[in-house]
């Protein structure tokens, strides 16, 4: 009864094949996340969704300020020169309890695939820019300035399509002008979405 059963499973099994039937649940999959050659690939599917050359990238992220406590939010574009490099601008505003700031900045960005996840990219940031802090005193006094800022970050991106990507990561500015507990602001962001075209 056993040999008639895997006989007749290997005849079936043979005549869909010629029939032209795919009988794999799933087709070959390919090596993961390779960034490298120009590829973020997903199961089966080997597409050309690494940016590249004239590629352009804007995110917005919603977080926490951790250093006062408060909101932040920010604003980000990308154009891409290679797969893991760019150019672009960042927009950051905080809102603290006693503290405002706001800061705006040209950046370059590097970014790398992480091997063992398949479309997921580490990145960090860096640049100079503009910031303008507002600090309320013990004592009531608004103290504000404008001055030079410095930018920094890293984070993770995870790309579900190509023209999508969900992700988070860590944010600092740096008002060099003002003292470290009223001019140096952190950001956790929690909740990063990105568009690419």
């Amino acid at each position: 009864m056993r040999m008639g059963s895997l006989a007749c499973f290997f005849l079936l099994a043979n005549v869909l094949t010629a029939a032209g039937f795919n009988l794999d649940r799933f087709p070959p999959q390919r090596s993961a996340g390779n960034l490298f050659d120009g590829r973020l690939e997903a199961a089966g599917n080997a597409k050309d969704d690494a940016p590249d050359l004239g590629d352009f990238s804007l995110y917005s992220g919603l977080g926490l300020l951790l250093d006062p406590v408060g909101f932040g939010w920010n604003i980000e574009s990308d154009f891409w020169l290679a797969p893991v490099l760019a150019v672009g601008s960042r927009l950051s505003i905080g809102v603290g309890d006693e503290t405002l700031v706001l800061g705006f900045a040209p950046v370059v960005k590097g970014a790398a695939p992480v091997p063992a996840f398949e479309r997921t990219m580490v990145y960090a940031f860096l640049g100079p820019g503009l910031g303008y802090v507002s600090h309320t005193s013990d004592k009531g006094s608004r103290d504000s300035e404008v001055g030079f800022l410095l930018t920094f970050g890293v984070g993770i991106d995870i790309h579900f399509i190509s023209a999508f990507s969900i992700g988070g990561g860590l944010a600092f500015d740096w008002l060099v002008t003002r003292p470290a507990d009223e001019g140096f602001t952190m950001t956790l962001e929690f909740l990063r979405v990105g568009v690419h075209f």
